[in-house]
Order: C-alpha cells, then structure tokens, then sequence
C-alpha cells in the first residue's frame, strides 16, 4: 500500500444541492462512509432473513428500520424486561431518546454479550450496531422454534385426546393383547419362594446373596473367601456340590415352615388368653352354686304343697 493511499478517507464524496438560508440551491459536498453503509445493508438482509419484512420498505428511514428491528426481536423473547416498546415510526427527538435508553436499559437484563450506548443507537453507528442486531435475530429465531415445537407437541395432543388414527387403532390393539399375554408370562413364570432359613444368616455379603437366590430356586455358588471358599476353575465338582449341600443344609421348605406354629406363638396364645379362661371358669362356678341353691329350696317348698 502507497503512503497516500494509508491517509485517503474511507468515505466517499458526492455533491448534493440544499437550500441555503437566502433560498438559493447550494452544491454542497457531502461524505459517505462506506463501511457504514455496508454494516447497514448486513443489517437489513439480517432483518429481512429473520422476518422483518419492514425493513426492505424504502419508504421508512435508516433509524426506524434499525430501532423496530430492534424493538421486533426483543418483543420475541422470552424475558420479562418491564418495559413498554412501543415502536412507531417518524418519532420526535425526545421520543426517539426515550426509545433508545429503554432498549439500551433492556439489553444487560436480556444477556447480551455487547454493550451500546444511547447515542450510539441515535447516530446510526451501524459498526456497533450490528453485532448487537446479530445477537438478538439469533436469539429470537431460536426462542421462536422453541414454541413452535412446543404448540406443535400441544396441538397433537390434543388431537390424540379426541381423534384417532387407524394405524393408532391397530397399535392400541396389538399392545393392548400384548399387553395381557405378558402380564399373563409374568404371573406364570414369577419367582416362588422355596425354601426359608431355618438359621441365622451368614455374616459374608457374598454368602447372603447367594442364600437369598437359593431360597427362591436359584442356585449359584459364588462365594468370596469366609464361610465358603469360592469355587475355582480347577475346583472339582464334588467340592461345589458340597457347597451347595451345605447351603441346603440351612433351608427348610417354604410351606412346611409357615404352615409350623412355633411353641413361642402358641404360648403368647395361652398367655394371653388365660386371664380370660379363669374369669370364664369362676363365672360358671358362681352359676351353678346358684342352681344348686335354688333346687334345694324349691324342694322344699314342693314337699310342704304337698303335704298339705
């Protein structure tokens, strides 16, 4: 690069005819900057992708297609920002003002990564804009198929609530037969209980577990070392058959058990029932003291009826 070239402006220059205090047309230059005015383009094809139709309306100012772009994603979200953006176009400058410190006010609340300032906004500076105008259209879009996901799973809730399809008719059916056929498998098939330990358990976890599989039919020798070495693979099988002895060896069969009384409940039976016996037994003895009187009186009674 030349060193004119390093200090020629960036902007553009054309000339422009404005009416002077003396009513006279005046040829004035004028200066464009060119990065500014391609920020704003990437701006408004920023806008328009997102559904900002507004913003390719020649008709509407630079300020009022930025600030309602603006305006437009952050009513999108979902953020309680209490504050009212009211957007409309062709603003004063005091409502322009107003406009801009709300949104600037809104943006920290919302997470934005960049900061703005007021002025910033009211002068047009579309470098500092934009990334600010690309966070909120990315944000926006991604809140706006969030809903849309979630009124799509809603509405065919709904629908599923009322209507039914044929194919869903045929699945009802096929899982409803399902269904009963494995409930029925399960209750076939379920664990019975077998065996019941007559004596206390064994301190190993190991063992635990595998005299608890027992009881239900379940055998497996799988011992860590303590009561009951666990079997290796050289281990031959009357070693493992012993094993399993000696676990049986401990069971006694499920019914035979609960169908056993033990002389402990058959005592608490006796014992709480004894106080209830003996006043039992001196009732009837108190009765039938009472009947002998009785019949020796009226005996007596007879006899003299009699006699007479």
């Amino acid at each position: 690069m030349a060193f004119s070239e390093a200090f020629k402006p960036k902007g553009s220059k054309h000339l422009s005819i404005i009416v002077d205090a003396d009513g006279k047309e005046v040829q004035v230059e004028a200066r464009e900057d060119v990065e500014q005015k391609v920020k704003l383009e990437e701006i408004i094809n920023i806008l328009y992708a997102a559904g900002y139709f507004r913003a390719r309306i020649k008709g509407i100012s630079a300020f009022d297609k930025v600030v309602g772009g603006m305006s437009w994603c952050i009513d999108s979200f979902d953020v309680d920002i209490d504050v009212d953006l009211l957007f409309q176009e062709n603003l004063n400058i005091g409502q322009r003002i107003s406009l801009t410190e709300k949104i600037v006010a809104v943006l920290p609340k919302m997470k934005c990564p960049y900061r703005i300032e007021p002025h910033q906004i009211q002068g047009l500076d579309f470098i500092h804009i934009y990334p600010v105008i690309q966070w909120l259209v990315k944000n926006s879009m991604e809140r706006r198929k969030a809903i849309q996901r979630y009124y799509h799973s809603y509405a065919l809730h709904k629908f599923k609530n009322k209507y039914t399809l044929p194919e869903d008719e045929t699945d009802s059916t096929f899982k409803e037969k399902a269904s009963q056929n494995i409930a029925k498998v399960q209750e076939k098939y379920r664990l019975q209980r077998k065996f019941r330990r007559s004596g206390p358990l064994p301190k190993d976890r190991a063992a635990c577990v595998a005299s608890t599989l027992y009881e239900y039919g379940i055998v497996t020798v799988d011992f860590a070392a303590g009561e009951i070495e666990a079997p290796t693979e050289v281990q031959p099988k009357q070693e493992v058959d012993a094993q399993q002895k000696q676990i049986a060896s401990s069971m006694t069969s499920a019914p035979d058990q609960e169908n056993r009384l033990t002389a402990g409940v058959v005592g608490n039976i006796v014992s709480i029932g004894a106080e209830e016996i003996a006043r039992a037994v001196e009732h009837y003895t108190e009765l039938q003291a009472e009947t002998v009187f009785l019949f020796e009186h009226c005996t007596g009674d007879l006899e003299n009826i009699l006699c007479l």
